[in-house]
């Protein structure tokens, strides 16, 4: 899954569960100064996406907040790390990104 069909199965659950989505196109992560992001993106025939989802209960009794990287390799540079077990976990460098998607699936339930 690259960055652009996250971002749309983003959209799509917000759509769906009623949550807000702004997805943020390449210009936004240089104006931010998320050089890291673009350099790593650089190697890529995708470009970048940062994806905001946000959810608003009637009756909001705090702040939770969930971020989740969701770095994407497609450019072959994960064959040129090192082969120690450190770099062979970059493969699972999207995996906090998929995790904060797949937790939006259902709103919480209120509590009381």
């Amino acid at each position: 899954m690259n960055a652009t069909r996250m971002a749309e199965l983003g959209v799509a659950l917000g759509k769906r569960l009623g949550f807000g989505v702004e997805v943020f196109d390449e210009e936004a992560p240089a104006a931010l100064g998320c050089g890291g992001l673009l350099r790593v993106n650089a190697g890529s025939a995708e470009p970048p996406r940062m994806v905001k989802l946000t959810y608003r209960p009637a009756e909001g009794a705090g702040h939770l907040g969930m971020g989740g990287k969701g770095i994407m390799y497609d450019s072959g540079g994960i064959s040129l790390e090192p082969s120690d077990p450190i770099h062979a976990q970059m493969r699972h460098d999207r995996s906090g990104a998929a995790a904060v998607l797949a937790g939006s699936h259902e709103p919480p339930a209120p509590r009381g």
